[in-house]
């Protein structure tokens, strides 16, 4: 196995995510890939020290070029038989990898999805303190990180370029794709929810959700892969979650990403989706009513 690890300006945070990587207890072997961004901290000394106290970890150095481009990098250089994404403020819970291996060894799956809880800014996973909003609905599609790929769901395959949102785009070109995956009960992975991060700013880079989405379908389509009522509903469902990401535009740029969903739902002939709500915003979409649209999303916004 393989354990890749963006690192950008992480020193705070990075000795409790590689000690919570290097103190699994498991019988299978894995190798540590740090890919250190062009960090202006301390950053890159702290993974130079562990690189020297630990022989499974390798340490690999780039100008900053973004979170995409530090995963594409180690993408370059595969050795494991199985990949695990792991971010640098984050952890793993203990016995995690021990627990995800035999799931994916008795079961031959491709892709081995997991749970995973979240907290703001503590230094040790606490379950007396940690949120147990996860993942209860098996909404695994938003985050990349803890779950378990096979080498071949990730060949040929690369995080665009200088975009946030960048999980987006795997997760329509490697699970809708329809590759064997099994979805587990087990919580692999602590989340730090980070005021300063990309999902919880407000930033200009808030747009990079419209892009990820029109170039997500551009390449999901282009592979031919099944345009179904699966793939309609994870597409309205971007467009939800695109509408709360970008509620803080002007209201001529949110009119304009309406306008975009109108036109990417025509142009890759979109079906109507299953669920109850999904069928009523995609018909509102079909019908140029923006108020309509955005009057749901606003009303059941909690929901999301």
């Amino acid at each position: 196995m393989q354990i890749i690890v963006p690192v950008y300006n992480s020193s705070k945070f990075l000795s409790n995510c590689l000690d919570s990587i290097i103190n699994q207890k498991t019988s299978f072997s894995y190798i540590v890939t740090l890919v250190d961004d062009g960090s202006t901290d301390n950053s890159l000394s702290i993974c130079n020290e562990y690189k020297k106290k630990y022989k499974n970890i390798f340490v690999i150095t780039q100008k900053n070029q973004g979170l995409s481009e530090a995963r594409n990098a180690a993408l370059t250089q595969i050795y494991g038989k199985y990949i695990m994404f792991i971010d640098s403020d984050d952890m793993l819970y203990d016995f995690s990898l021990e627990k995800v291996f035999i799931v994916a060894r008795t079961t031959d799956a491709k892709i081995v999805f997991n749970k995973y809880q979240y907290s703001r800014n503590i230094n040790k996973p606490n379950q007396d303190k940690v949120h147990h909003h996860v993942d209860n609905s098996l909404n695994y599609h938003g985050i990349v990180c803890g779950h378990l790929y096979h080498y071949s769901t990730l060949q040929n395959f690369y995080f665009p370029k200088n975009l946030y949102y960048e999980d987006t785009f795997m997760f329509f070109l490697i699970f809708y794709a329809r590759i064997e995956s099994i979805v587990t009960n087990i919580f692999t992975y602590f989340y730090r929810k980070n005021t300063d991060s990309i999902s919880s700013s407000k930033t200009d880079k808030s747009i990079d959700t419209v892009y990820v989405l029109i170039l997500s379908l551009k390449y999901y389509y282009a592979k031919n892969l099944p345009n179904d009522n699966k793939i309609s509903e994870k597409i309205i469902s971007q467009m939800k979650q695109n509408f709360l990401r970008t509620t803080h535009l002007h209201e001529f740029e949110k009119r304009r990403i309406f306008e975009i969903n109108y036109y990417l739902l025509n142009k890759y002939k979109i079906k109507k989706p299953i669920s109850k709500i999904n069928k009523i915003l995609y018909k509102s979409i079909l019908n140029k009513k923006y108020n309509k649209y955005r009057y749901i999303l606003e009303s059941f916004a909690w929901i999301y």
